[in-house]
């Protein structure tokens, strides 16, 4: 298929959102259609996609001029479209929602069958059984009602398919199989529409590029191969951008390199807490001052520990402390009256009130807060002007109404409202989705300044470049339990995914692990990563008579202060001895050959023998393999 769209013009009342716009659209390549928030990708999107309807456009499928008035007009000429937001049915099944459009055409259909290809489509994205494709739409999470939305896209075998920001509540994990299958598409001769503002994504899945500035083509069709990142962002802001995650300017003195020092103030203590199904045993602690960020995968707990801490869900077991006194929320007034705040991940449902202007959604936390009735309306005015004014949300904004900005905008209308309560503590949950990068680094610098003023962030975000970007510290959850509590700037993204891992599917290390101390019960095995000086220790087993290792699941400890401290690199596997510990450590690689640490064994060195040694290392191969 071969799609044109020449001087697309849409003006939304006095605003013109496109202006002449045209792109070129192929069948067997990805076409990036990318610019900052207001800058007309969406809306150019949705015309193609019939979502919306052009002022004046000129559109040819394969050279035959068409018209596109409707969703179900263009998808009856082979055009779908993934939308920013979700478009799911919700009380309707998952396999429901997939097989859509096959349930509104005339005649019978056959659950079975409909199920079956539901499982299948879905099949291709996530791995079976992740989603129980009986469950209605609507009890997903946001990355589990993405990957429907796509499925339900692949579902109408359309040759050109618009995804628009697929990838905003995605983990690294599900990116990594989304682009596998938006490549598989290409080579049926599909044609993919790719809208990101994630630029190395851009880089890494796209053939070409169509840049949009304030409704107008800055580049048009330009082959991804001849641009780099800092050139396309000149072409989408205008101007350089610097360093997109913003140095902190007055880091607090309680923390030093990502690690808070000996007696600094903790605000928010959290142990052992428990509510299943996806928090199993969650610790930490956040201190005055400090961005911590909470990473991991799709159902690690994240976000179900953060509705836990705002008093969203009720714990089964475990203690909150705030500010040393005990904490047990049952709604979220309780969490207000502690000085405890959130920013909800999913703006569309849980923040914004459609219906009202932007001053109205911000003052609406005021409202809740004073006994149910907005008090000192006028009176509020001068603070929340001072606060939208830090935010750089123009005083313009505030008399339109919430849905006529932008995601980015939108974003900075929830701090505003979050910033009038006067917080001690700020849960934020994927606070940057769906917005663009000069909206992004915005944002950063606004939580760097409020951590620098003294507030306590908990930053809770799917994208580990942003969170390894933005935070002092990262606990990493796994499995609804802590796999590590670790300064950022010890972590990288390789490391982060590492940790991330859950434990019984991280390239079989757990089972791997378990068999080794089932047949030497004396030794413990783990599985490290060595850099700059430190052991990462991502898992461990312990047999019933093993030794001390001076490490431990989840901590990354200097090399000199473990058994392993007469380590040197190697490509092969070796043996290190120190004081009475012998440690046989080999090397490890994922299937793309990327070195993934080392499976270790340690054991008293006077039950090691030659015999010993070999059945280890044997054992470790035959398992990895």
């Amino acid at each position: 298929m071969q799609l044109t769209a020449k001087n697309v013009h849409k003006r939304f009342g006095g605003a013109i959102a496109l202006n002449g716009v045209s792109i070129d659209l192929s069948g067997g390549e990805i076409h990036a259609l990318v610019g900052a928030n207001g800058a007309g990708k969406s809306t150019l999107a949705r015309i193609i996609a019939g979502h919306l309807k052009a002022d004046k456009a000129d559109i040819a499928i394969d050279g035959e001029p068409v018209l596109i008035r409707s969703p179900r007009e263009a998808i009856n000429l082979g055009v779908t479209m993934v939308t920013q937001q979700l478009s799911l049915a919700p009380h309707l099944s998952v396999a429901e929602n997939i097989m859509l459009t096959e349930l509104c055409r005339p005649g019978p259909w056959r659950a079975k069958e409909i199920y079956e290809k539901a499982d299948a489509l879905l099949g291709r994205l996530i791995p079976p059984g992740t989603v129980n494709l009986r469950a209605q739409a609507g009890s997903l999470n946001n990355a589990h009602r993405q990957m429907v939305e796509i499925a339900k896209a692949l579902a109408q075998n359309s040759q050109l398919i618009i995804f628009d920001e697929p990838t905003s509540s995605l983990t690294p994990t599900e990116v990594a199989r989304l682009f596998e299958v938006m490549r598989g598409l290409t080579e049926e001769g599909k044609g993919l529409v790719f809208v990101s503002h994630r630029l190395e994504e851009i880089f890494s899945i796209t053939d070409r590029v169509t840049v949009l500035r304030d409704g107008a083509n800055i580049c048009e069709s330009v082959p991804t191969a001849d641009l780099n990142q800092a050139e396309l962002i000149r072409l989408m802001i205008g101007r350089e951008l610097g360093d997109v995650f913003h140095q902190r300017q007055h880091p607090v003195k309680d923390i030093e390199d990502g690690a808070p020092a000996p007696g600094a103030e903790v605000v928010l203590q959290v142990e052992s807490l428990s509510a299943p199904p996806l928090v199993k045993d969650v610790s930490f602690a956040l201190h005055k001052g400090e961005i911590l960020g909470l990473a991991g995968l799709v159902g690690a707990g994240r976000t179900q520990t953060a509705r836990v801490l705002f008093g969203l869900k009720r714990p089964q077991s475990g203690s909150i402390t705030v500010m040393g006194k005990p904490y047990q929320p049952k709604r979220p007034s309780d969490a207000y009256a502690c000085g405890l705040a959130m920013i909800p991940e999913d703006r569309k449902n849980q923040g914004v009130i459609p219906d009202f202007l932007v001053r109205e959604n911000i003052k609406l936390s005021h409202m809740s807060v004073k006994s149910r009735v907005l008090t000192g309306y006028r009176s509020l005015l001068g603070k929340v002007l001072k606060i939208t004014d830090l935010l750089k949300l123009p005083r313009t904004h505030l008399d339109k109404g919430i849905l006529q900005l932008s995601g980015g905008q939108q974003q900075k209308a929830m701090i505003s409202r979050i910033l009038l309560m006067d917080p001690r503590i700020l849960i934020v949950d994927e606070p940057t989705q769906g917005v663009d990068i000069g909206t992004r680094s915005d944002i950063y610098e606004i939580l760097k300044d409020l951590a620098d003023k003294g507030f306590s962030i908990l930053f809770i975000s799917s994208d580990f470049e942003e969170i390894l970007g933005v935070c002092d510290r990262i606990v990493v959850l796994t499995e609804g339990r802590v796999a590590a509590d670790v300064p950022a700037s010890l972590l990288d993204e390789e490391k982060l995914t590492m940790f991330a891992a859950p434990r019984t599917s991280a390239e079989n290390t757990h089972r791997l692990l378990l068999d080794l101390t089932a047949k030497f019960p004396e030794a413990a095995a783990y599985w490290i990563y060595i850099d700059r000086g430190s052991v990462y220790c991502f898992n461990l087993s312990e047999g019933e008579r093993a030794p001390g290792l001076g490490f431990a699941a989840g901590q990354v400890i200097p090399l000199g202060e473990t058994c392993l401290r007469e380590f040197s690199a190697s490509e092969e596997a070796r043996e290190v001895s120190c004081t009475d510990l012998s440690s046989l450590l080999v090397p490890i690689h994922n299937h793309r050959g990327q070195n993934m640490g080392y499976i270790g064994l340690s054991m008293p060195a006077a039950l090691r023998s030659e015999s010993a040694a070999a059945e280890a290392h044997d054992l470790i191969k035959q398992l990895m393999n």
